[in-house]
């Protein structure tokens, strides 16, 4: 799995904002990410993946876990997100797309 050609795909998808009602993707013109609001921006696939992997995580969620810790996907603020966060207290992704997370960083989360 890549980055690029899985991941992004995902952060890409319009999604319908539950505080807002507005729709739009993780990155999208309307996104949580695109200029960095929580301490991550994702404005484009590079600028993302360099962001996200090694880098410390400023969510309360995550304490002291780095963003993405290449194949330690327990160990990957990312991961836990998608999961805790996104999937099961939001309902904005699905168990397809958290299992793709998963698994591409336990298999190193290439670009």
């Amino acid at each position: 799995m890549s980055f690029e050609q899985d991941i992004w795909p995902i952060l890409s998808t319009p999604r319908s904002e539950p505080f807002s009602g507005m729709s739009d993707s993780c990155s999208g013109a309307n996104g949580c990410h695109l200029s960095g609001a929580g301490g991550l921006a994702l404005p484009d696939a590079s600028t993302a993946y360099t962001n996200l992997i090694n880098t410390p995580s400023n969510s309360a969620l995550c304490g002291e876990l780095l963003q993405v810790v290449p194949s330690q996907p327990d160990e990957s603020c990312f991961v836990v997100f998608y999961e805790q966060r996104l999937r099961d207290q939001l309902g904005w992704v699905d168990q397809a797309e958290t299992d793709a997370v998963r698994a591409w960083v336990a298999e190193g989360a290439l670009p």
